[in-house]
């Protein structure tokens, strides 16, 4: 992702006051980001949001840690093997709110391509979770693994105005009133979490 999309989001999330999280995981692997310390101070000092990093621990070390938890970042690890799950665990400080945690290639992945279309209700994760791919590309949401649905590229316009755009707020809209017209939303079960759950339970009650 280009340095300039990087500084020009995280400046517009520090002057809308956004006190969130931002998460490090569909632009690629994190870790192998020669910028990232620099990405994070820059986080650190323009906004008011801390960092959760979803990585598969490669690289990551005592100094690492030590120097990233400093700017306020959260670790949630996925490994394949024994040993390099044990190996991340003697990381001192590697206890919760981090998660080191072995992971098999997800399951939902088959149920979005591969499963027969089925009405969900209503979704609201690219309302309140807007996602940029490595390409600087605004996509759909975390579960698009492939970008087939791509909302605006942030090479061509700046992040305030993909988050304004027509096609955005038009897409937020129809799955947010239920009407998942795209293919990939009819086979996700996702809707979000917490009070995005339970309206979503509501709705199913009310449109059996």
């Amino acid at each position: 992702m280009d340095t300039r999309i990087v500084t020009e989001t995280v400046t517009y999330l520090g002057e809308v006051g956004l006190k969130s999280n931002i998460f490090l995981s569909v632009y690629n692997e994190p870790l192998i980001d020669p910028r990232l310390l620099w990405i994070l101070q820059y986080i650190n000092e323009h906004s008011d949001c801390a960092v959760e990093i979803f990585t598969n621990g490669w690289g990551l070390n005592q100094y690492l840690f030590n120097e990233m938890i400093k700017l306020r970042v959260t670790f949630t690890v996925s490994v394949y093997d024994v040993p390099e799950e044990e190996r991340l665990r003697k990381i001192n400080g590697m206890v919760h709110p981090h998660k080191v945690q072995q992971i098999i290639l997800d399951p939902r992945v088959m149920q979005i391509y591969d499963e027969q279309p089925i009405h969900r209700g209503p979704c609201r994760f690219p309302s309140v979770y807007p996602m940029i791919n490595h390409l600087g590309q605004m996509v759909l949401c975390c579960r698009d693994y492939k970008w087939d649905v791509i909302i605006a590229d942030l090479n061509d316009i700046s992040f305030e105005e993909a988050l304004q755009s027509e096609k955005r707020l038009r897409l937020c809209d129809e799955l947010e009133s239920g009407e998942r017209f795209l293919d990939i939303c009819k086979r996700c079960s996702f809707v979000g979490w917490g009070i995005h759950q339970r309206e979503w339970d509501k709705w199913n009650m009310e449109n059996p």
